[in-house]
């Protein structure tokens, strides 16, 4: 008996072992079948205006019903309208011949309010950190005044080439601010393993005149700008800029 024993056990493991299989096999055998068989999405055949519900756009024949394969249909595609969806609204404008996704509609459109941009004055943004851009203070609707550092051994603000001293100077005196926003920004990993974070910084749009437009566009690009903060019934006198030099004058 004691001979046998190891046989039967073989023999049943290899049944057991045979079961699995097979029903492994025949369960691929059936998700591959259920990938290719098709099901109903729907297709933008026209473009689908941002607001329109998807009712109005199926009932316009901006979108119809087709078939594609199970695999391929996008996670989230619309099946169809009905009673649920039919009143909802297109986030953007949906280009001809895309496959409507749940995620491109919503129940009610988000507010989205245009910048205010006083007469005779244009919007242009720069990048600041926490510190330039007088920490968390910036509100839109402040005032702020904008200094600049340069190198004078460069063309100074004033289209004078100096020697080289770093120069602290008024560049605009008065910027509307009209909006603040974070700037995205992506961790980084370091040879050793370890990561790091960019250091933080903000979008800061300002509402100025051209000729103040092109000052500090220039200037963003070569040197270092840092905000004022301006309060109520300041005045920002004109200098000649401040230097190592002069600091303690």
């Amino acid at each position: 008996m004691k001979r046998w024993l190891p046989i039967v056990l073989a023999i049943a493991l290899a049944i057991i072992a045979a079961g699995l299989v097979f029903f492994y096999v025949r369960g691929a055998e059936q998700r591959a079948v259920e990938e290719q068989q098709p099901v109903t999405v729907l297709v933008s055949t026209a473009n689908i205006p941002r607001g329109m519900s998807l009712g109005d756009a199926y009932a316009s024949g901006l979108a119809e019903s087709t078939q594609v394969p199970g695999k391929t249909a996008p996670v989230g595609a619309v099946s169809g309208v009905t009673s649920d969806n039919a009143s909802l609204l297109a986030i953007n404008d949906i280009n001809p011949g895309q496959i409507l996704l749940a995620t491109s509609f919503v129940a009610e459109l988000p507010d989205v309010t245009p910048v205010a941009i006083p007469d005779g004055m244009l919007a242009i943004s720069i990048s600041l950190g926490d510190v330039q851009r007088v920490g968390n203070f910036l509100r839109p609707g402040a005032e702020v005044v904008v200094f600049d550092t340069y190198s004078s051994g460069e063309t100074t603000p004033g289209g004078t080439a100096g020697t080289g001293t770093l120069t602290t100077r008024v560049l605009v005196d008065r910027a509307l601010v009209l909006g603040v926003g974070e700037v995205a920004t992506t961790t980084t990993t370091n040879p050793d393993g370890t990561t790091a974070a960019p250091p933080s910084s903000s979008l800061i749009t300002l509402g100025v005149d051209q000729a103040a437009a092109e000052k500090i566009i220039q200037a963003s690009q070569t040197d270092s700008l840092y905000f004022g903060l301006l309060g109520a019934g300041t005045e920002i006198t004109p200098s000649r800029g401040t230097t190592a030099g002069n600091l303690f004058d």
